[in-house]
């Protein structure tokens, strides 16, 4: 596995993840055939964001590409100060395989990232957000059976193909509780994980379970995800938390403008415009 530095020229300052804080680790695709790490990054910008959003890649050829590294990502709306995204090249909802060697790279990428960020669950993008990614192909059952050491048959096995979304068409749920087999330890049910994960963070002894009770969140041990406050933070951290936010309530803003531009008399004019709104609409 070879892993180069994309060395990127980023339109605006990159905010350094604070690491303690990954709660997941995030897999995308990108829904292409083919991508430099220079096309990405024109993408990106093309979206009104400082460069590239994912925080790494990995091409079909097994090579992985360092795009923000440690530093905050656009990849994945609420979950971008917490969480670090992984991009495969390729589109998997079209491309039934994936190559020895990017699957190789990935697995080996994920076990790197995991004994980083021990309490961080392996998550599709589709599990926190409103997308298809990483596509109905991408091989998720192999990555996370623990089969895939490395190296994966060009021909994966279909069951191994399935992700949650061919399994279960539903929209996911994720439940908070104490254990699964007790139902009546349940608290709440989202289908926004975040929610989920903030409802057992306020709630000692409890976890978060999918939809087949496979736990993907347990907050013992962990510090907890840190609160918005506005005021106490350097002004690059709380804008981005901020930004953050602001994107997983629904709030729609451009990663440029906020990081450049807004004040804080700003966010909170934007936070009551949301909540007349849901207020209107009867949310």
């Amino acid at each position: 596995m070879t892993i180069k530095q994309a060395n990127l020229i980023f339109k605006n300052p990159l905010t350094p993840l604070n690491l303690a804080n990954i709660k997941f680790i995030v897999i995308h695709h990108t829904a292409s055939a083919t991508a430099t790490p220079e096309q990405i990054h024109e993408w990106h910008l093309a979206n009104g964001w400082a460069g590239a959003g994912y925080n790494e890649y990995i091409r079909k050829d097994g090579f992985v590409w360092i795009l923000r590294g440690d530093n905050v990502g656009a990849h994945a709306s609420g979950y971008n100060t917490n969480g670090y995204g992984i991009c495969c090249e390729g589109n998997f909802d079209l491309e039934t395989t994936m190559s020895n060697a990017q699957f190789t790279s990935l697995v080996e990428r994920v076990k790197f990232h995991a004994a980083r960020f021990p309490h961080a669950a392996l998550v599709k993008h589709s599990d926190v957000g409103s997308t298809a990614c990483p596509g109905k192909y991408f091989p998720w059952a192999q990555l996370t059976s623990g089969k895939g050491t490395s190296t994966v048959s060009e021909t994966p096995h279909p069951e191994d193909l399935q992700c949650a979304e061919a399994v279960n068409p539903q929209p996911e749920m994720y439940r908070v509780r104490k254990t699964w087999q007790d139902a009546g330890s349940q608290i709440g049910a989202f289908r926004v994980l975040q929610n989920a994960v903030e409802l057992a963070d306020a709630n000692a002894g409890h976890k978060v379970f999918n939809a087949v009770g496979t736990v993907v969140y347990d907050p013992a041990g962990t510090a907890g995800k840190p609160a918005l406050t506005i005021g106490t933070q350097s002004p690059f951290q709380w804008k981005q938390d901020a930004f953050d936010y602001l994107q997983g309530i629904g709030v729609a803003i451009s990663e440029t403008r906020f990081d450049d531009n807004i004040t804080r008399g700003e966010l909170f004019v934007l936070l009551e415009r949301f909540h007349r709104s849901t207020m209107k609409n009867g949310h």
